[in-house]
């Protein structure tokens, strides 16, 4: 499953905490708002890539699934997306 993440809070950080138990799971990207999170988390995780931007991740064909964990009040648009 090549995985793409939306929301870096602290539901994707237990997420992340465990992914490395799962072969099956690469991580592709993460999208946030904060930049310095998202690098942060990225270097700790090995994550490929990292956006601020919904549209240009979703855009990257790499991606099969998507994991959304933001904001309650963003997660209808998120999906429809």
């Amino acid at each position: 499953m090549n995985l793409g993440i939306v929301g870096a809070g602290m539901i994707v950080k237990d997420f992340l905490s465990f992914t490395h138990e799962l072969p099956e799971i690469k991580l592709e990207a993460i999208v946030a708002r904060n930049i310095e999170n998202l690098k942060n988390l990225q270097s700790i995780y090995n994550i490929k890539e990292i956006f601020t931007d919904l549209d240009e991740c979703l855009s990257n064909p790499s991606i099969d699934t998507i994991y959304a964990v933001s904001y309650t009040h963003l997660r209808a648009h998120e999906t429809k997306a």
